[in-house]
């Protein structure tokens, strides 16, 4: 059984920046159960329903860290593997690359020497939910300048879980969502 559910305080004035979306997904054997209560919206009071997308918070990077290591034990993936070698597309600005490239491992652990996402990834009315992960992040390729060596320098980076998201697409050539749920 896995249980998420975010309280949300009560206003007298509705808020576009308030928290409104309670929510909870339950499995008992075969049966998954889905509820959700509040507002999706304050300003427009539309109810909230049990499929509307939601911004997850860092339980997500738990998840997200269940599915990369399950891709390790099947064998899809290697912790040690180069993110570049995965996403080609994906360059760093590494001085250090030639000797120590960022890994899935780095990300993982935070330690890729990456700084952590920009408001604007995470927080954002010009993204939507269907969106693809690299369109998205990489409108500004400034976000791929490695700070410190990778490996050396623990750094909370949101960042570096997006981009496990898009190793996730890549190795099971689906959403990262549809491969999580």
């Amino acid at each position: 059984m896995y249980f998420y559910k975010k309280i949300i305080k009560k206003t007298d004035e509705p808020n576009e920046n308030d928290i409104t979306t309670p929510y909870e997904k339950t499995v008992d054997g075969d049966t998954i159960v889905t509820r959700a209560q509040g507002v999706s919206n304050n300003l427009t009071g539309v109810a909230m329903r049990s499929d509307d997308q939601v911004h997850a918070g860092s339980i997500a990077k738990t998840i997200m860290a269940l599915g990369v290591l399950r891709l390790v034990s099947e064998g899809r993936l290697q912790l040690d593997e180069p993110v570049e070698r995965i996403l080609p597309s994906v360059k760093f600005d590494n001085p250090w690359a030639s000797t120590d490239p960022i890994t899935i491992r780095h990300l993982l652990d935070h330690t890729a020497g990456l700084e952590d996402a920009r408001l604007w990834h995470i927080f954002s009315a010009r993204t939507r939910p269907d969106d693809l992960l690299q369109q998205t992040l990489l409108k500004d390729r400034s976000i791929l300048e490695v700070r410190t060596r990778p490996g050396e320098t623990f750094s909370y980076s949101n960042f570096g879980y997006s981009l496990l998201g898009m190793i996730v697409e890549r190795a099971t050539r689906s959403r990262y969502e549809y491969y999580l749920d």
